[in-house]
């Protein structure tokens, strides 16, 4: 080391023109977490599918009615035709399932 060179810290290692980037070791907590996880350009596939149709059952209680309504609220596509659900709790479905039913006012 030349008497003109400053002393760097052991955790600093030199870019061009002279800038100064911290290693690893001095990098902060968040800065680690990105470069272990990778690249996160990740799209969910549920934001670029079309929405599917949420089937529900029609129960003896009508508790079925409340569900849609809140459904409806969000906008969510839902439909209760060709499935119902006895007393015991089995569902019985007369079809097959609603792609593309619409939405139940």
């Amino acid at each position: 080391m030349s008497a003109s060179a400053s002393p760097r810290p052991a955790d600093v290692k030199l870019l061009k023109h002279g800038q100064e980037e911290p290693t690893a070791s001095a990098q902060s907590p968040l800065a680690k977490l990105l470069k272990k996880e990778g690249p996160t350009d990740f799209r969910h596939p549920a934001t670029a599918e079309e929405q599917r149709v949420i089937w529900l059952p029609k129960d003896p209680l009508g508790l079925v009615h409340e569900i849609e309504r809140d459904l409806e609220s969000h906008d969510v596509s839902h439909s209760s035709e060709g499935a119902e659900m006895d007393d015991k709790g089995y569902v019985d479905v007369t079809m097959v399932v609603p792609e593309d039913a619409p939405r139940e006012a």
